[in-house]
This record gives C-alpha cells, sequence and structure tokens, in this order.
C-alpha cells in the first residue's frame, strides 16, 4: 500500500508566497494612496496660494494628477496664447490676502509729525501730502493721510513689477529674456515703454490709437482692469494701476489717446494709490511674502541701489533718463552704510516714492512712502531727501 507522506515544511512553503503577495500588495496601496494624498493636498495649495479656480485653468482639473504634471500642463498650453488671460471669467488674486498686522506706535508718531511740521516749514501745502512709516522690526506703523489714494506716477511701475512675477510663476507669461528685459528697464530706468508692453501682456491689451466701439471696449476694459482686480481681492481698496505712464514710443504718443483715452475717460481720473498700499507693498517684498520668497528676493534685487555719489550723480546723465536718487529719499543717505530699495516717480505735478532702508546688521529696518502731489513738490529738489534724513535719525 502506497503511504501519503505530509511534510508540514512543504505547506509552510505552500503559505509563504501568499503571505509576501498579501504584504506586497498592502505596501503597494499604501504607497499608492500617500501618493495620491500628496498629490491632491499640494494641488489645493496651488489653487489656494493662487486663488484660481479649476475651471479657469485649460485641463487644470488635476485632483488626481501630481503638482509637476499641473505645472507642465500650464507651460506647455498657457504660453504661446495666453488662453488664461483670453478666458471670460480669468481672475487670478495676489496672493497676500490680507493686510499685515501693525500696531499704532508713539515713536513713529512723532517722527511722522516732523516731517508734517518739516513740510509746513518749508512752506510746501500739506493737503497734497501723504506719508505711511512702517517699522519691520517693532511691527508697528504710523502714518499722514496714509488711506487716501493718490496720483503715484512711476510708483505704479512697483505694483506691475508683482503681477507679471506671479504671472511668470503660473506660466501664464514666459519668463524669456524680452519680458525680464522690459522688467530690468521699467525698475531700474523707469522706462514707460516697457512698461508699457508689460501692460500690454498681463492684460493681453492693446493701445490703439483709433477708439473702439461700445462693445468691444467693453471687453478691452474688463482686460485692462484685471491688474486693479489683482489687488482689490487682496484687500487694496480704492486702487487704480490701470492707465499706462507716458509718454510711450509705440505707438508714440505723449499723452492718453484712442484707447487709452476712452480707459481715462470712463475712470474719470488717473492711476490711484495711497502710501500705505505703496508701502504695504514693499513691506511684502521685504519680508519674502510678495508671490513667493524666491520672487520677493528677486524682486528686491531689482529695487536695490547703489546710494555712492559716485554711481548715482549724474547717471544717467539728466537728459538720457530718470535719477532715482537726486532730489529723492536716497540722496541724503549717501554714504551711510544702509540697504536701500525703492521705487520713485516724478511729473510736473508731483514727486513720489516708497523705500526700505536697513541697516547691514539687521538691527534697523523700516519703510516710508511720501507722495507729494502737487507741482510745489515737483519743484522742490531739497523735500524728499530732508524727510529722509529726518526719518532716518530718528528711526536711529
Amino acid at each position: 500500500m502506497k503511504q501519503i507522506r505530509t511534510n508540514k515544511l512543504d505547506d509552510q512553503d505552500k503559505i509563504a508566497p501568499n503571505w509576501y503577495s498579501w504584504l506586497f500588495t498592502k505596501q503597494i496601496f499604501l504607497i499608492f494612496g500617500a501618493v495620491l494624498i500628496g498629490a491632491c493636498g499640494y494641488n489645493k495649495i496651488i489653487r489656494q496660494r493662487y486663488k484660481v479656480n479649476h475651471h479657469q485653468l485649460p485641463h487644470a482639473r488635476f485632483i488626481n494628477s501630481s503638482a509637476v504634471e499641473v505645472i507642465k500642463t500650464l507651460k506647455v498650453s498657457a504660453i504661446k496664447s495666453n488662453p488664461l488671460i483670453k478666458t471670460k471669467n480669468f481672475k487670478i488674486t495676489y496672493n497676500v490676502l490680507n493686510n499685515p498686522k501693525l500696531t499704532k506706535s508713539q515713536k513713529l508718531d512723532k517722527i511722522v509729525n516732523a516731517v508734517v511740521n518739516l513740510t509746513k516749514q518749508q512752506e510746501l501745502p500739506l493737503e497734497p501730502l501723504s506719508v505711511t512709516l512702517i517699522d519691520i522690526k517693532t511691527q508697528t506703523i504710523s502714518g499722514y493721510h496714509q488711506h487716501v489714494p493718490k496720483y503715484p506716477a512711476s510708483v505704479v511701475k512697483l505694483f506691475w513689477m508683482v503681477i507679471l512675477e506671479q504671472y511668470h510663476n503660473l506660466y501664464i507669461v514666459d519668463n524669456n529674456n524680452y519680458s525680464h528685459q522690459n522688467l530690468v528697464n521699467m525698475i531700474l530706468k523707469s522706462d514707460n515703454d516697457a512698461a508699457s508692453q508689460i501692460i500690454d501682456t498681463i492684460t493681453d491689451t492693446k493701445t490703439s490709437l483709433n477708439q473702439l466701439s461700445e462693445s468691444k471696449l467693453a471687453t478691452w476694459l474688463n482686460k485692462r482692469y484685471q491688474v486693479n482686480r489683482f489687488f482689490e481681492q487682496a484687500g487694496y481698496k480704492g486702487i487704480n494701476i490701470s492707465q499706462k505712464t507716458f509718454p510711450v514710443a509705440e505707438p508714440k504718443i505723449s499723452q492718453p489717446q484712442g484707447t487709452e483715452l476712452q480707459l481715462q475717460n470712463s475712470q474719470n481720473t488717473g492711476n490711484r494709490i495711497s502710501t500705505y498700499h505703496a508701502a504695504r507693498l514693499m513691506y511684502e517684498i521685504v519680508t519674502n511674502r510678495a508671490v513667493s520668497a524666491p520672487s520677493s528676493q528677486k524682486m528686491l534685487t531689482l529695487l536695490k541701489r547703489d546710494l555712492r555719489i559716485s554711481t548715482w550723480k549724474n547717471n544717467p546723465p539728466p537728459t538720457e533718463g530718470f535719477n532715482a536718487i537726486e532730489n529723492f529719499l536716497g540722496e541724503s543717505l549717501s554714504g551711510k552704510e544702509i540697504i536701500f530699495a525703492s521705487k520713485a516717480g516724478q511729473t510736473s505735478t508731483g514727486r513720489q516714492e516708497v523705500a526700505y532702508i536697513g541697516s547691514k546688521d539687521g538691527r534697523m529696518q523700516y519703510i516710508v512712502a511720501v507722495f507729494g502731489c502737487s507741482r510745489k513738490y515737483s519743484e522742490s529738489n531739497s523735500i524728499f531727501p530732508d524727510i529722509s534724513r529726518l526719518v532716518f535719525e530718528g528711526m536711529r
């Protein structure tokens, strides 16, 4: 009789592969689940950070796709034709949604009051004057007429720079050498032509010498107003940064004409921001909050100015460009061991500037914005340097 031999070891060998298979399958599911959760979470962060709804992005219903694939999709589909900008309900908001939590300060109040008294002593009108002073180290603030929107001249270019940088990060606008050079020229030289091309790019509009029909104008205005909505939805109330600065070379005009005149007439005013708006945005750049930390550092680098007299005196020559130091806040700080970053503007009817001043040891860091919106401020070559000297001594 043939015996049937039972081997327990053989039975265990048959069971073992099933056990390993089950363990392997479980690990696969765990890894897949972790990747899925991570991708969904990362996509949510992207949407919240840039305030972009999924239906506003082409091919961007990416619940189950990774953030890397999202960026690739955007880069391929968005750069060439700006499809996001051409979307009817296109809306992207500045990433810093709330005003900074700053408290009032008697020390800063004293400095701002001294600025007002200095202005009065120089027989300059007080109504056109606005001042905002922020101490970054103590997170305190003071101001004079600081929430009154006024004409910012070329200080508005600070805001266009931030929009362009966020669009670069979202791949809405191609970050090529041409775009970068326009940005450099707009900030360092305060070049109106470069600024004009940047506005055209970020709003998908073109300046036309011919006026548009009512229906076409409505579409054109909606696109141009996007620059206002970008900041309004982040708490920049009463802001208007939709109008170009003149003169420009393409088309060659020295003042608003055609579509630009239609835009101005529809608003019954020019660009408007407050010194608080300007100081807040500079604060967010300096504290690495504007767009992203790397973007903030990039923008701050563009805004930094060399205060050595040998560098800025007659550079550029008076007939060839805008000198952002002479007769402005940086002039009286020349030779001091500080970091100075600013955006200034001037027209025949005013002088405006926002600046960051910091000691190299980091113990003193403050932002001051001054708008003097009258012809007397434009004609005074001493008031801004005097104000800056007074504030610097007070902050030390």
